[in-house]
């Protein structure tokens, strides 16, 4: 009762039975680093190669990651050096927590096959970008953006949803 997919699970089934779909597309970051915890190239956000010791790394979680039915907008270099990104496609929400989970085996096992560590931390370098998963949220009924309004933009909904969001913050942190 307390796993959190298991959790995922019943609250999207419930979602459904009120008639809303629930879909969620993360982005995950991380770094790459070398035996002695030192990150594994010196590139900054969207940079290639030379810089960009991790590209061909990347190139080869992507194809993993295609492989096994894991839709991917875009992977790149992020800020710091040698910490990566994924943009994940939007997907149902339960899928898309087992693709966030598929995607870290094999950005650990692809790193580990070229003698480096991937690490998830939010902070491994004090003097550098965090790490973190932000996770756009798509709730639909009938087809229709349930968090839009025509004439003010954002739906009562959308206020109430992060609100509660809000309101439980620290009780989902020890879960996401």
């Amino acid at each position: 009762p307390t796993c959190p997919r298991n959790i995922l699970k019943k609250v999207v089934k419930d979602a459904e039975k009120l008639g809303y779909e629930y879909k969620t597309r993360p982005e995950l970051e991380w770094y790459f680093v070398d035996q002695d915890i030192a990150p594994a190239d010196i590139g900054g956000y969207m940079d290639t190669t030379p810089l960009d010791r991790c590209a061909s790394l990347r190139r080869d979680i992507t194809d993993d990651l295609l492989e096994m039915g894991v839709g991917l907008k875009t992977i790149h270099h992020e800020n710091g050096p040698a910490q990566q990104e994924i943009e994940f496609t939007p997907e149902d929400a339960l899928r898309q927590a087992d693709n966030v989970q598929t995607a870290k085996l094999a950005i650990k096992t692809e790193a580990h096959l070229m003698d480096l560590t991937a690490t998830f931390m939010a902070k491994p370098y004090p003097d550098e970008a965090g790490s973190g998963m932000h996770i756009h949220q798509y709730i639909t009924k009938d087809g229709a953006n349930i968090f839009a309004d025509p004439e003010t933009g954002i739906s009562e909904t959308l206020r109430h949803f992060v609100g509660g969001i809000m309101e439980h913050v620290d009780a989902m942190s020890a879960i996401l």
